[in-house]
């Protein structure tokens, strides 16, 4: 069984999903979202094709979520704990290491180092965020479509009216 939240894939789509491009006039593929080559190599594919003027292709990375949907999420109520032990060792990057071990001789020591650079990274990125004047909250229907659209215009008259705006703290 997979799942779409607290729902099983099946009963949110009759269909799997990369069917539903055909129904736009594209192709759809469905790859393993826990095998980095082979979504590297179905994303290639893809892109290769558009830039010939092939059009767009819709991938559905199929993969399993280990963790919680939401915070409210209790995944135990309808997930096995057998079945979230199977998927836990298809986990991507876990795959990739151990090709990286088995193919080219990688030392954990050089995982090591790439996490401490990826939190080294990510804690500078936190404090650059938190550094950032906040933006007025009215500037999320600026870019919303190419132009004015009334539904939009309408949420931002009622924000107005609510007296949200202003950004900087």
């Amino acid at each position: 069984m997979s799942w779409a939240s607290a729902r099983g894939r099946s009963i949110q789509s009759k269909i799997p999903l990369y069917h539903r491009a055909h129904g736009f006039g594209f192709p759809g593929v469905r790859v393993d979202g826990n095998d980095v080559l082979a979504v590297y190599e179905v994303s290639k594919r893809a892109l290769e094709n558009a830039r010939v003027g092939g059009g767009p292709t819709l991938i559905e990375a199929y993969t399993y979520r280990l963790g919680a949907h939401t915070t409210s999420d209790d995944p135990t109520r309808y997930r096995i704990d057998a079945e979230v032990e199977v998927w836990k060792h298809r986990d991507p990057i876990e795959r990739v290491k151990s090709l990286l071990v088995r193919e080219y001789k990688i030392k954990s020591k050089v995982f090591e180092e790439v996490a401490s650079e990826a939190d080294e990274k990510a804690q500078k990125l936190r404090e650059d965020v938190l550094a950032m004047d906040r933006p007025d909250p009215l500037s999320m229907f600026d870019h919303a479509y190419a132009s004015e659209h009334p539904l939009i215009e309408e949420g931002r008259r009622e924000m107005m009216e609510l007296g949200v705006s202003g950004g900087g703290h």
